[in-house]
C-alpha cells in the first residue's frame, strides 16, 4: 500500500514510522499489519495523481515537505 505524509517526518505518524516501522492499518473491517517505508527518492506528486484528480490536488495544496510511504504488509 502506498500513503503520502503531507508534512513528511514533521508529523506524529512521520516521525512514528521512524522510531518504529511496524505498523497497524485498519482495512474494512479487519487489521492487518506490516512494515512503513518513508520513500523520499519517490515522485510525491506523481504518487498523488495515481489517487485521482482530487489526490494530486490535495498533495500540491498541502504540501510542506511531503513523502511517500510505502507498507509491505506481513500478514
Amino acid at each position: 500500500a502506498w500513503l503520502i505524509s503531507q508534512h513528511g517526518t514533521r508529523s506524529g505518524w512521520g516521525r512514528n514510522i521512524v522510531d518504529n516501522p511496524k505498523i497497524r492499518v485498519r482495512q474494512g473491517n479487519q487489521w492487518r499489519t506490516g512494515i512503513a517505508t518513508l520513500r523520499p527518492d519517490d515522485d510525491v506528486v506523481a504518487r498523488g495523481r495515481k489517487f485521482g484528480f482530487l489526490g494530486a490536488k490535495v498533495v500540491q495544496a498541502l504540501e510542506t515537505t511531503p513523502v511517500s510511504v510505502r507498507i509491505d504488509f506481513t500478514d
